[in-house]
């Protein structure tokens, strides 16, 4: 029995000369597949900028901005180091700066890369939605629209918002288990609302920066006023009477006053201002208050000569010295440049040193020189008139000899002058400008120069018969109420300085509304108008001795916010976009475990 086995045909792209070529219908190799074209510039642009990449360098670089904002605030001022490295675009390194200053992104620039990162990359991975586009926008819509209004309405009553997003969110879930289109259409709404939520957080923040104005009402108890005070921004208010009730008032902000020789023109003064001078911070000088002082600290000065001016008197005033930690520190520090040690007793020093004429009249001279720059230099703390006089007879000076000559026309510049100070940039001060301007007439006449600052009262200056009141005062706000401050609670924790109840009483008489209402302002419960847009927290609380009487007084913060809901907003729609998303993989993960 024989068997014939046939050979295998030899493979289809092979022959005996090796020349053929494929089937048409055959598949192409990898090698013969045309190169795949590289993605422009725009293209490729647009992918890094929603890339995942890019969102951690940015993240990165925020955390750096922080920190590095922070630490600057130490010796640039809270509200300088704010603006420059948060709300700008770049911070760019200047003179005086730390060494680990240099060029960096600011906050604005940081937080639009990370915006359009975030929205482009959701935009580029877009998947059409099972149900629609048409259903899933009005998912969301309704969502957002319930989250918005419950919000709003109920984000001061903890429990029932909790409990109203509660409601919200088990109806949403229910929803999504009938199958219909809508809820179908929002299998990624969670993490959508998140995104969209941060995004609100962002805007709003850029809004706050921009819109946001702070300003500050401090009053004593029984005091009514209408309007509130910037803290650091100033105006020139030019004020004639209409009538007993009614004052017009021109007023020129002080960013327009910082150029010398800049002339302003209003419509309603029959006169223009040029500005003569201008400092960012000042002192205000009263000659008549030096030239007490001077006869003060001279007095003091001849007394302290003629105490340490002889040996015998040595022991004596060491003892007195005792009874001081300061006059102590003084001697201390007197004694060790005569060669004593440092812990030495200062009475048996001083009887030792009063028999040898050579160290005595040297410790003399250290005493003297020691209580000297001591009393000085208390002087100069106190600023003002004891400040200047202080300084004048530290260098050596006579005091008729050191004052300026007035600065302005003006009555008042004839008694008092300012002199500059460098700009400040502390939470705790602010700084005092000061400006002199000089009113010309239509007619191109002078009709003099006034020194204006916030630390001088209204002048007054009579053109074509009207009687102008001229001063250079903090920015105001006008509100349409007044409040009345009718009683402070000032309670602290006993034996510290820990503020316990700071409350105020206030009674508010709106121009729109007949009568009155009162209400209470105190920690963590502030005030609100206009829907939440103008805002007063209690501030501070003092006392002031007014007439022989302990008045209380008190200062509330005044903030004026458009974008003060978008935070609230934002972080509900966060809350809600990941319980949802958790909700929603937690019902699929339980599924999953019951089919098996």
């Amino acid at each position: 029995m024989s068997s014939e086995t046939s050979p295998l045909p030899p493979p289809a792209s092979s022959t005996a000369t090796g020349n053929a070529r494929p089937p048409a219908d055959a598949p192409s190799s990898a090698a013969d597949k045309p190169a795949p074209s590289k993605p422009g510039f725009l293209k490729r642009t647009w992918n890094y900028l929603t890339s995942f990449q890019l969102a951690v360098l940015i993240l990165g670089l925020s955390v750096l901005l922080v920190l590095g904002g922070t630490v600057a605030q130490v010796h640039e001022g809270l509200y300088l180091a704010q603006a420059r490295w948060f709300k700008s675009w770049f911070i760019i390194r200047q003179a005086g700066d730390p060494w680990w200053v240099l060029y960096y992104p600011g906050g604005y620039l940081l937080g639009t890369l990370f915006l359009v990162n975030m929205l482009g990359a959701h935009f580029r991975r877009l998947k059409y939605p099972p149900g629609g586009l048409l259903a899933m926008a009005a998912h969301y819509l309704i969502v957002m629209v319930v989250l918005f209004f419950t919000t709003k309405s109920l984000i001061w009553m903890p429990y029932y918002f909790v409990l109203s997003q509660l409601v919200l969110l088990t109806v949403d879930m229910a929803l999504c288990m009938t199958g219909s289109r809508l809820p179908s259409s929002g299998r990624k709404i969670g993490v959508d609302l998140v995104h969209i939520g941060i995004a609100v957080l962002l805007l709003g923040q850029l809004s706050t920066d921009l819109f946001a104005k702070e300003t500050h009402l401090a009053f004593r108890e029984g005091e009514t006023k209408h309007y509130s005070e910037s803290h650091q921004e100033t105006e020139l208010a030019l004020a004639r009477t209409v009538d007993a009730k009614t004052d017009e008032v021109t007023v020129i902000p002080g960013g327009m006053l910082t150029e010398t020789g800049k002339t302003l023109h209003a419509d309603k003064l029959p006169f223009s201002v040029q500005v003569k001078y201008w400092t960012i911070n000042s002192d205000l000088i009263d000659r008549e208050e030096c030239r007490k002082q001077e006869a003060t600290l001279r007095q003091a000065l001849a007394t302290l000569e003629s105490k340490y001016s002889l040996a015998e008197q040595l022991p004596a005033t060491a003892a007195e010295a005792l009874e001081s930690p300061g006059r102590r520190a003084v001697w201390t520090k007197a004694l060790q440049s005569v060669g004593e040690p440092s812990n030495a007793d200062p009475v048996e020093s001083a009887k030792r040193i009063a028999a040898d004429p050579a160290r005595a009249a040297r410790l003399l001279e250290e005493l003297k020189s020691g209580f000297r720059k001591e009393m000085l230099g208390r002087f100069q703390m106190q600023g003002g008139a004891m400040a200047f006089t202080a300084a004048q007879i530290e260098a050596g000076k006579q005091l008729e000899d050191s004052f300026p000559k007035p600065q302005a026309d003006s009555p008042v510049a004839a008694r008092y002058f300012t002199i500059p100070l460098k700009e400040t940039r502390t939470m705790d001060s602010r700084n005092v400008p000061s400006a002199v301007v000089e009113l010309t007439g239509r007619n191109g006449a002078s009709l003099g120069s006034w020194l204006v600052t916030p630390m001088l009262k209204e002048q007054t200056v009579s053109v074509q018969g009207q009687e102008y009141r001229i001063s250079l005062r903090f920015a105001r706000e006008y509100h349409t109420f007044a409040m009345t401050l009718l009683k402070t609670t000032h309670d602290k924790y006993p034996g510290t300085d820990i503020p316990k109840d700071f409350r105020s009483r206030v009674r508010i008489q709106e121009d729109n509304r007949q009568g009155d209402r009162e209400a209470e302002i105190f920690m963590n419960s502030p005030l609100r108008f206009e829907n939440g847009n103008l805002t007063f927290f209690q501030s501070q609380m003092g006392r002031d001795q007014v007439n022989g009487a302990n008045i209380g007084t008190s200062s509330l913060q005044v903030v004026r916010n458009p974008g003060w809901f978008s935070p609230y907003f934002g972080c509900a729609l966060v809350a809600y976009g990941m319980c949802r998303h958790f909700l929603l993989h937690l019902g699929r993960f339980i599924s999953k475990k019951k089919a098996k």
